[in-house]
This record gives C-alpha cells, sequence and structure tokens, in this order.
C-alpha cells in the first residue's frame, strides 16, 4: 500500500497539497501541515459547507473548517501519523462515495453522510468476550446441532437451519 503523504514536503507554515484526482467532482487533496501531520482536504465555495457543529466527531481525528476569500477548507487532520493506513481507507471511501456526484453540493452532502456513517461505526462498543450466559447459550445450540440434528438431517443442512443466537 502506498503512502499517498510521502512525497508531499512538511511546509514551514499552512499546508502543502497534492490533488487526489483531476478526475474527481471534487477538488480533494492529500496535504501536509507545518507540524507534519497528514491530512485530507476539500476546498469549496463557502455556501456548500455547512456549520462546525454539523460536522460528525471521529476519534483519532480532528476536523477543521479554514475560510479563504470565496472558499472554504474542510480538512480532516489525523492524530497519529502511525495510523496513515486505517486513514488513507477513510479517505478513499470518502473519494469512492462522492466520485458519481452530479453537483458539488450533492458531493458535500453524500462526503458528510458518509463521514457520520464512519463515525456511527466507530463509536459503537466492542465486546471483549462472551458472557457466561452466553458462552452456556451457545453450547446448548452447539449440542441441540449435534444430536439430534446432525444425526437426523447430516452437517450441512443442521448447520443451514441455525439463525444464531
Amino acid at each position: 500500500m502506498t503512502n499517498p503523504w510521502v512525497p508531499i514536503a512538511t511546509p514551514r507554515a499552512e499546508i502543502n497539497t497534492l490533488r487526489v484526482s483531476a478526475s474527481h467532482p471534487l477538488p480533494l487533496f492529500w496535504g501536509k501541515d507545518a507540524h507534519g501531520s497528514f491530512l485530507f482536504v476539500l476546498e469549496l465555495p463557502e455556501e456548500t459547507i455547512p456549520d462546525k457543529k454539523h460536522l460528525p466527531g471521529l476519534n483519532g481525528l480532528r476536523t477543521l473548517l479554514a475560510r479563504g476569500a470565496g472558499y472554504v477548507r474542510l480538512a480532516l487532520i489525523l492524530n497519529d501519523s502511525e495510523e496513515w493506513e486505517i486513514f488513507l481507507a477513510l479517505c478513499q471511501d470518502l473519494i469512492r462515495a462522492s466520485e458519481r456526484a452530479e453537483t458539488l453540493a450533492t458531493a458535500v452532502q453524500i462526503i458528510l453522510r458518509r463521514l457520520q456513517r464512519w463515525h456511527e461505526f466507530l463509536k459503537r462498543p466492542r465486546k471483549e468476550a462472551m458472557t457466561d450466559a452466553e458462552i452456556k447459550g451457545l453450547i446448548g445450540e452447539l449440542l441441540v446441532l449435534q444430536n439430534p440434528l446432525a444425526e437426523k438431517f447430516g452437517w450441512d443442512e443442521a448447520v443451514s437451519f441455525w439463525k444464531g443466537p
């Protein structure tokens, strides 16, 4: 996997960017800031960007809205450059999701919706291990699969009967 941020020089101030794709309908950029942080930047006319309060927060990233003369930069800034591969996957997902948008406003909404979906996905609690009750339930389900279902119908068919807990 190629790191798209490697060829970008770290600037003394502001940011340095490299266009993601000339054929993409949005002006999307890989970038680095003066701290060497990896950025994914979307540059658009002011009227297409919502208030910062509507931007989803993602663990491991900061979101920056910078207004210039007639444009706005929405930048996703990776907190830990060691996590660049995960960040790249997120960025590539945003690129793919928005590449067929018919208008800039639609593409921006697609990206914001997609960021919200990532936010919801990543905030879900992770279960470390099964509880004792879940383990007992699984053992019971497996025993039922083994005897009588697998004996009567065969393993393939018995397993196809099982719909989970």
